[in-house]
C-alpha cells in the first residue's frame, strides 16, 4: 500500500514537489464544503508528526476511532519566538465501508499501534469512493483517508472509504481559545 498520487519517500525535492501540485490539483475538483472537517484537518497534514494514542474499530464495523496528539500548534510571544503546543483530538469515521491495514515490512508489528507516529495523509485518491459517489442516488459524497504511521522503523499504511468524519478537540474550550487568539498559529485548511 501507498500514496496514489503524493510521493513523499524520495529525497528529490522537485519530485515531491511536482507530486504534491497533482495531488493539489486532484483535489480542486472536490467540494471542500461537504465535508469541511476532512478538509480542516487532514488537507495540510495538521496532524504531521503527531503521534496515536488509541485506535479502535466499532462493534458495527462501520466505526473507526483515533486519538492522535498534534504538536504542530505554534504560540508566538511579543518578540516572534514561537513554541510548538500540544493538543489532543478525537477522530471518528462514520459509515465505513472499507478499512483497509498494511505493514511494511509484512509481520513487522505487534498488536500496539498506540506508539505510531502520523506522518502524512492523502484524501479522496480511492477509486472505491469515487465509484461509490458518481453511483449515489442521493449525490453523498464518499471520502477516503489515507494515513501513513511510522511505527519505529516499520510503516503502517491505514486506508478507510466513509461517508462522515469528525474531529474533535479533547480539550475544546482551550482549543476554541486558540484559535481566536492570534499568537497562535494553527495549520488547518480555511474553510471557503
Amino acid at each position: 500500500m501507498g500514496f496514489r498520487l503524493r510521493d513523499v519517500e524520495t529525497d528529490d525535492l522537485e519530485v515531491v514537489h511536482a507530486a504534491d501540485a497533482r495531488y493539489r490539483e486532484h483535489l480542486r475538483r472536490f467540494d471542500t464544503e461537504s465535508n469541511g472537517t476532512l478538509w480542516k484537518y487532514f488537507y495540510w497534514d495538521f496532524f504531521h508528526d503527531g503521534w496515536l494514542t488509541r485506535f479502535s474499530v466499532g462493534d458495527d464495523l462501520r466505526t473507526v476511532e483515533l486519538s492522535i496528539v498534534c504538536p504542530n500548534i505554534e504560540r508566538f510571544d511579543d518578540t516572534g519566538a514561537y513554541e510548538c503546543v500540544d493538543a489532543a483530538f478525537d477522530v471518528e469515521l462514520r459509515h465505513v465501508v472499507e478499512l483497509a491495514m498494511s505493514v511494511d515490512p509484512p509481520g513487522a508489528v505487534d498488536e500496539e499501534l498506540c506508539c505510531a507516529t502520523l506522518l502524512y495523509t492523502e484524501i479522496n485518491t480511492s477509486p472505491l469512493a469515487a465509484s461509490l459517489s458518481a453511483a449515489d442516488p442521493d449525490g453523498v459524497q464518499w471520502c477516503s483517508l489515507m494515513i501513513e504511521f511510522d511505527l519505529g522503523g516499520p510503516t503502517l499504511w491505514l486506508e478507510a472509504v466513509f461517508r462522515d468524519v469528525s474531529v474533535v478537540p479533547q480539550e475544546p474550550v482551550a482549543f476554541s481559545a486558540m484559535e481566536a487568539d492570534p499568537r497562535f498559529k494553527i495549520g488547518t485548511y480555511p474553510r471557503p
